[in-house]
């Protein structure tokens, strides 16, 4: 995965190069987008014949909804795609033809993600295939970082295979992969981040940990709500013990626990605009009133509560974290595009928490898994309770939770595994 990014650093600061020297050349775009394809096509090639197949499939499947969405996008939108993508560009486009603008919010609509688009223009021209094709590089990457995660902890090459094609031919995954949309950076951040946690607990070293916060940091840029995913994290930092293979309470986890507070509170208070956007302004009130707040719109859903206490907040999050991982459910379906989305979507994230319950007794007989499936659940308890908390309807419910969908596969991948192998052969924390 290296050679893809290396790659994809070169040709842009070749673009930026040329946008210097020559001004902005429409073709440009064109062909840095051609090269990198061609030559990760390539790369694809080095892996084994199955996996080969699938993440040629899946990448080419992204290039071919990219296309169309850049170029046709007739006789109907790309299935999916929404008016944000759109926005994203016009705002973009805004910044890129009044730099000044950046530092200003006066393209609301547009967020960070516009602003970044912006500074994307700004460097390489106003190419949407080329900056478009970003996302596309970080779906597949997410592929790839899936493998990677899934070598670290052990997981047999049948069940790498299956979680793989899921990921891969996965439909808001493909969508997000195709459109001018910010879904997949963050995506991909998470990964990252899920990456060296799982690194740290294998082999420690202050370099995953910082890696860590970095990945999350970079993934809050483009949506503040997966900094619920620190909950897992933190906890395992703060607990974890490498000797003793569980988690325990000591002297080193207060530190822990106080440097990564301060590191928080340095960040909310210095680049809280940055990282911490969504949450900027929410007291208790405003976050029940969002918690409380029913849907609107076709796709809505009414959790059917009113949170006006921290308790009812807690249990209220909790209930709205079910709808969001699992909407749209079955007694609000509308029609075949309804049912369609529950079994195309949110059917993995539910088989997913049944299989690991399901399994449970085979999976925590080694603690090395046990641990590590514990932190990863935390990590989505925390990431959907935020984000439960913040959305009613499930068209935008699908569109977030593609953000934490590694998370589920990893998960999915230990609980494919528990039924195949025996306790001697899961642990894989021993370097």
């Amino acid at each position: 995965m290296k050679f893809i990014w290396l790659l994809f650093f070169i040709e842009f600061v070749l673009g930026a190069v040329i946008k210097v020297v020559f001004g902005y050349q429409s073709s440009v775009g064109i062909v840095l987008f051609l090269i990198h394809m061609t030559l990760t096509l390539g790369y694809l090639m080095s892996y084994s014949y199955n996996m080969k197949f699938i993440l040629i499939a899946g990448f080419i499947i992204r290039i071919c909804g990219l296309l169309y969405d850049v170029y046709f996008d007739v006789p109907f939108l790309m299935l999916n795609s929404s008016t944000d993508a759109e926005a994203f560009y016009e705002a973009g486009r805004g910044y890129y033809n009044d730099t000044s603008l950046i530092f200003t919010d006066f393209y609301r609509r547009g967020g960070l993600y516009g602003k970044f688009l912006g500074i994307w223009f700004f460097l390489q021209g106003p190419s949407r295939l080329w900056a478009q094709y970003l996302n596309t590089v970080c779906g597949l990457s997410v592929l790839l970082m899936l493998i990677k995660t899934m070598n670290l902890i052990n997981i047999t090459r049948k069940t790498q295979l299956i979680i793989v094609t899921i990921a891969a031919f996965f439909f808001q995954s493909v969508m997000k992969s195709s459109t001018l949309q910010r879904e997949m950076l963050p995506t991909f951040f998470v990964v990252c981040s899920l990456y060296f946690f799982i690194m740290w607990l294998k082999y420690s070293g202050f370099n995953n940990w910082v890696l860590v916060w970095l990945s999350l940091l970079a993934a809050s840029f483009f949506h503040a709500g997966v900094l619920g995913v620190s909950v897992g994290y933190i906890f395992g930092f703060a607990l974890y013990d490498k000797k003793a293979k569980k988690a325990k309470f000591k002297s080193r986890s207060l530190a822990m626990i106080s440097i990564i507070i301060i590191c928080g509170f340095f960040i909310a208070t210095y680049a809280g605009n940055i990282f911490m956007r969504k949450f900027e302004g929410n007291d208790f009130d405003s976050i029940a009133e969002k918690a409380s707040r029913e849907g609107r719109g076709g796709a809505a859903y009414n959790v059917g509560i009113n949170v006006n206490t921290p308790i009812g907040l807690v249990f209220g999050g909790i209930l709205r974290a079910v709808y969001f991982i699992s909407s749209p459910t079955p007694w609000y379906w509308r029609g075949l595009s309804d049912i369609s989305s529950f079994f195309l979507d949110a059917i993995v994230y539910i088989v997913t928490l049944f299989l690991v319950f399901k399994r449970r007794k085979v999976l925590f007989k080694d603690e090395n898994w046990a641990m590590c499936i514990i932190f990863i659940t935390l990590c989505i308890i925390g990431g959907t309770f935020v984000f439960g908390i913040g959305v009613s309807n499930a068209g935008p419910a699908m569109r977030h939770r593609q953000k934490l969908i590694s998370l589920f596969l990893i998960l999915l991948a230990f609980a494919l595994d528990a039924k195949k192998n025996k306790t001697s052969k899961l642990s894989f924390m021993n370097k």
